[in-house]
């Protein structure tokens, strides 16, 4: 039996023009496939509160909402910042709430976690745009976190014990220490 050329395009050719735009509304009514990786391990799962928790915490510092930072915070909290200044878990909350120091933006990245036992060590970077006695500031630092787990059993959670950040330049530093190397530059060769 001989087919035409006709005959053969048309049975290689029209069956896919159905069957294409079938199979495009076949995909394309199906929802994508999530592939949400739930935490498995004991360490993923103190991984994945204590990311959550210091989000919280910066979410807090931003709103200035000092009650909903409170419960984030052990009693003996140390916090230390890249002034040099040492605070309480008092002191902090009460800076907070005077907006002395209004944090407008604050991101982490690079972080990376060490857990032992019902202690995290959180080190990274962090941005932040403030507004500190007046004056806009955007300060990166990086930074150690600790937290602990605390609580009673069915009721615990992980609050900071201890933080301490270390200034690192800006882009805008930056740019200002390359111009007054210039200037320093120039002054030397006249």
């Amino acid at each position: 039996m001989k087919i035409s050329r006709l005959s053969a395009y048309s049975l290689l050719v029209l069956p896919a023009l159905f069957v294409a735009p079938t199979l495009a509304k076949t995909t394309a009514s199906k929802p994508a496939v999530k592939h949400d990786h739930k935490p498995q391990t004991q360490k993923e799962i103190y991984t994945a509160q204590i990311l959550t928790t210091d989000k919280s915490r910066y979410a807090a510092m931003v709103k200035a909402d000092a009650e909903a930072l409170a419960p984030l915070l052990t009693e003996d909290l140390t916090y230390i910042r890249s002034t040099g200044v040492v605070q309480t878990k008092h002191g902090l909350l009460d800076e907070v709430k005077s907006g002395k120091m209004r944090y407008q933006k604050i991101e982490s990245q690079n972080s990376t976690i060490r857990i032992h036992g019902e202690t995290a060590i959180l080190t990274g970077q962090a941005y932040f745009e403030l507004v500190r006695y007046g004056k806009e500031e955007d300060v990166m630092a990086v930074f150690t976190s600790v937290y602990v787990l605390n609580g009673k059993p069915g009721a615990r959670h992980w609050q900071l014990a201890a933080w301490q950040s270390n200034l690192t330049p800006t882009k805008k530093h930056l740019a200002a220490i390359e111009e007054y190397n210039k200037k320093s530059v120039q002054k030397i060769a006249h």
